[in-house]
């Protein structure tokens, strides 16, 4: 969706402070991160270095399995645990 709209708000040094600091908790600059929020989103936190590092060795654990069902199994619960981290949940 084209952005052609500019919104300007005032917030108090402290909010302006928590949107900043909380931004930065998900790896997004301020726009990104409040545009979520407009649109309903929770945004994750970026997860500790330990994340990806476990990420990367499960998957180098995967490239050593041969074909078939147990790769394909370790294969959907990779993908299933970086959405469950990464992909913002939708507020109700």
């Amino acid at each position: 969706m084209k952005k052609t709209k500019t919104l300007h708000i005032k917030v108090s040094n402290a909010e302006y402070e928590l949107v900043s600091h909380s931004a930065k908790r998900c790896g997004r600059n301020m726009s990104s991160y409040v545009r979520e929020l407009i649109n309903g989103y929770v945004p994750n936190e970026l997860p500790p270095v330990e994340y990806r590092e476990l990420i990367d060795e499960l998957h180098a654990i995967g490239e050593k399995l041969d074909d078939g069902e147990e790769k394909e199994l370790l294969k959907t619960a990779l993908i299933s645990l970086i959405k469950a981290v990464s992909v913002p949940v939708r507020r109700k």
